[in-house]
């Protein structure tokens, strides 16, 4: 809290209710994330003093992009457009993962997130299911979910590489820094991609792709990104009812849903899916997916899915 006094002072107040809501397995979680943080950045000559400024200049680019969202309704690459300049920097690889991992310790929507999935995952997997994750990030979810099986993580930043070895990883998931080109069919028990539909201009590809490698009985763990236009989002998704039926479409049904409102407004659990319905707000959408039973549509849909490999 010391370090968020002054310009950084609005981050606070998320904070402070994430303290009060979540109480010591909030500060427990923070404390474990800043602590990795603090080391990841060392390794690159950084303090997290030096990312809580970057973090800053993160904000200002997505307040930004929220007021010309507020003008246009349209995100500025949704047209398919790549934000090349964007990722052509050096350092590109290196902010993603400070903003990421500073955020899920600062940001209530991020850290609902994080403990969202734990709870699915403690829910829904059984030790010794087969677990491939797409979008490995800092891998602290693949850390977790490790402790139920072997998991195959792709990601295309190499940063990762280094998280893997600072949360202790090496030797206990299969990280490949590489595009996943879903080919084998029924693989596996669980399939987890977190933040990553935002980022592609086909999410149904990777959702028929999702559901060609699940075995039948198997789940998906997503989360949706909606109306929450920042600079490196390609997809605008612009409700919950549109994610269920992009899911419906490529073969899902939800198990089960929960969605995080991003505000620094402290807010009731009660207002929670009122809140996910205004269009004023971003709302990121976490669902567990399975697959549609096995009848005669669904066997049309699988001979379609066939046809696109």
């Amino acid at each position: 809290m010391g370090l968020l006094k002054g310009e950084l002072e609005p981050f606070s107040y998320s904070v402070g209710d994430l303290i009060e809501r979540y109480g010591r397995s909030y500060l427990d979680d923070a404390e474990f994330i800043l602590g990795k943080l603090k080391e990841f950045a060392a390794r690159h000559a950084h303090s997290l003093e030096d990312v809580l400024g970057l973090y800053r200049h993160f904000t200002d680019q997505v307040v930004e992009e929220y007021r010309l969202y507020a003008e246009t309704g349209k995100y500025r690459y949704e047209t398919g457009e790549s934000p090349g300049a964007v990722f052509a920097g050096s350092n590109f690889d290196l902010c993603y993962l400070y903003v990421l991992t500073l955020s899920t310790a600062l940001n209530r929507s991020r850290y609902e997130v994080y403990r969202h999935y734990r709870e699915m995952v403690q829910k829904y997997l059984a030790h010794g299911d087969s677990l491939l994750e797409i979008g490995g990030g800092n891998c602290l979810d693949a850390m977790f979910a490790s402790d139920f099986g072997r998991v195959e993580v792709y990601e295309l930043n190499k940063e990762s590489l280094l998280w893997q070895e600072i949360v202790g990883l090496r030797g206990k998931i299969d990280l490949r820094i590489e595009s996943y080109n879903f080919a084998e069919s029924r693989r596996y028990d669980f399939v987890s991609m977190l933040e990553v539909l935002e980022h592609v201009a086909d999410p149904s590809a990777y959702l028929r792709g999702v559901h060609r490698v699940l075995k039948d009985d198997g789940r998906a763990y997503l989360t949706f990104a909606i109306r929450m236009p920042q600079f490196d989002h390609l997809y605008h998704f612009r409700s919950i009812e549109e994610c269920q039926r992009l899911l419906s479409e490529t073969g899902f049904r939800v198990a089960d849903d929960y969605c995080t409102i991003s505000s620094y407004r402290p807010f009731s659990e009660a207002e929670r899916w009122e809140l996910a319905a205004d269009p004023r707000y971003a709302v990121t959408y976490c669902c567990v997916a399975e697959k549609l039973p096995t009848d005669t549509d669904a066997l049309l849909l699988e001979f379609n899915l066939s046809l696109d490999t």
